[in-house]
Order: C-alpha cells, then structure tokens, then sequence
C-alpha cells in the first residue's frame, strides 16, 4: 500500500539491491567451497606447515564475510507484524510514515499525492533547480529562419557534382576517339598482313612475349627500338632469334621491328624466333612444313619447388646419422 508513494525506481534499485546481495553471498559460498574441496601438495614438512597455516587464514578470512553477510541488519531486518485485523490500517499508516520519513521527496510526492501540496511546487522543488544549465531550445522564430540543411548539403556538393560532369564529358570525348582510331586501325588478332603491307605477329616463351612487325625491306632488325646485337648482346641467344631467317636465307630481305616484355634475354629470344617464323609463313605460306618447329609456341615452364623438396621433385642428401 506504502509503495506506490515512494519512486517509479524504487522497485528496480530494490531489485537491483537484492541480486547484488546474492551475488555477493554465492561468490563467497563458491571461493569457501573450492578452498574447502581442493587438495595441495608439499615438498617437506615445513612446506606443508606452511600452506596449512595459508589455508586456514583463508578459511577464516571467508567466514568472517560470511558472517559479515549474514549479520546484516539492513538485510534481515523485518518488520513487525501486524497484531491484529483491528488495527490494520494504523498499521499501514505507520508503516507509510515510517517509509517517507526515510526518503525528503518520497515525502513531498506523498503529500501531492493527498492533495496537500501543488504539483507545480513540487516541480519547482525538485526539478527546476537540478536542471536549470541544461540547454534549452530555442525560439521557433529562430528555427525557422536557420537556412534547410537540405539546401546547404546541396550546395555543398553542386562543385563536386560539376567536376564529376565534366570528367564524365572528358572520358566520353576520350571514348570515342579511342573508338575511332580503332576503327581506323584493324584489331591485332592472329598473324596477318595490313592495308600497309606489314606483316603482324606474336610469339610467347615462359615468362616472355614478343609483338612483330615485319616489311619487305634490307635485313635491318631491332629489338625494343634498338638494334639486335646491342639488345642482344650473346651470339646464343641472336641466333636463337633469327634461325628461322638463317635456316630460309631470308636475312636481308625483310626489316623487323620487335617489342619484347616480361621473362629474360632466353625468353625473349625464342619468344622473337617464334614471331618470326610465323611472320615468314604468313608472307611465304610454302614455308610453312620447313619452319613448323619453331611456329609453335613452346608452353614449358620451369616446375615450382614443392616443400620438403630441394627442387621441383629432387630430395634433400639422405644422412644416415
């Protein structure tokens, strides 16, 4: 009956007290019990003496928190009951008193609850003061006439919004010129000679790939812009690179342009000799059964080493001991 004068958080902080409470009781009950039912081992005498002694302070010290618990009269105080059906309602009335007398504002909201005092008193007691430097909001003239945060945001981004328009337009421009310049330049597919009279082809090696431009012409080669023996530095590998011209006699009858990439200088070579036997079956097709060797494109690849292996496959040197 008492309890609907007190606060609308009474019961929780009530609630909220007792759990707290059993928590506290349960962890002291768990530690006496793993004190109690746990074993040690000693080295001597003195070392078992010594945790002996350790344990039963222990022991002492949870039953003084136990006893500390159980004795608390903020926990076991009850209250007396009520002697008779009679006097029930100067029971709960002291009972009421009792409570508010503890709590000033349980007090106060008691007595707006009667009708003794003014609601608005109370909020000015209890509400005003505490919460008087709280920020308050602001006219509703003054809202109103702040320009929308909608239109600023939009502003905000109205530059971004142009320059991306204007990227957007560069790019098109870009596009279509790519476009055009494709359509005015054929795709580089398989081997094939142009309007020009150039002869386009590829080779790969490994790692290594080479892109080919042969014309009728005086035998002159370069590699990557430069000429072939200064690209080429090792007789091996330029003789890799132009057996197929070597083999048909052809040296000084084309100019080649090569571009190279990726791999190294043997890679290369043989990634060239492969662009120019298929450059050289492409302009004589009856070269085609004499240089079927070196128009295939060899798919080897060095084998990966493997983990507890020295190589690819090789073993490690067995040691007996």
């Amino acid at each position: 009956m008492f309890r609907r004068f007190l606060s609308p958080l009474y019961s929780t902080w009530d609630q909220t007290r007792k759990m707290a409470h059993r928590r506290e009781q349960l962890t002291a009950l768990l530690k006496s019990h793993v004190l109690l039912s746990s074993s040690f081992r000693a080295k001597n005498d003195a070392d078992l003496a010594r945790k002996v002694r350790q344990r039963a302070q222990q022991i002492h010290q949870v039953s003084i928190l136990l006893g500390q618990m159980l004795d608390d009269p903020a926990q076991n105080a009850t209250v007396p009951r009520c002697p008779s059906p009679a006097h029930a309602t100067a029971y709960c009335a002291a009972l009421e008193e009792l409570t508010l007398a503890k709590d000033a504002a349980a007090h106060d909201f008691a007595r707006v609850q009667r009708g003794e005092a003014s609601p608005w008193e109370h909020y000015s007691q209890h509400f005003v003061e505490p919460y008087q430097n709280t920020p308050r909001l602001e006219p509703l003239e003054v809202i109103f006439s702040k320009p929308d945060p909608a239109e600023l945001v939009r502003q905000l981004y109205k530059p971004a919004a142009a320059a991306a328009g204007s990227a957007k337009a560069a790019a098109a421009v870009d596009a279509a010129a790519a476009s055009q310049q494709q359509q005015q330049q054929p795709l580089r597919g398989g081997p094939h000679i142009d309007v020009a009279g150039v002869t386009h082809t590829a080779g790969k090696r490994k790692a290594s790939s080479a892109t080919l431009d042969l014309v009728p012409g005086s035998g002159q080669i370069t590699v990557n812009g430069l000429p072939i023996a200064s690209y080429f530095r090792e007789t091996g590998f330029r003789q890799h690179a132009l057996q197929p011209l070597m083999l048909t006699g052809t040296e000084s009858k084309y100019d080649i342009s090569v571009r190279v990439r990726g791999g190294g200088l043997s890679g290369q070579a043989q990634a060239v000799r492969t662009a120019v036997a298929r450059a050289l079956c492409v302009q004589q097709p009856g070269l085609a059964r004499q240089l079927e060797e070196f128009t295939r494109w060899d798919g080897r690849v060095v084998e990966r080493k493997k983990p507890g292996r020295a190589k690819a496959r090789r073993g490690f040197t067995w040691v007996k001991r």
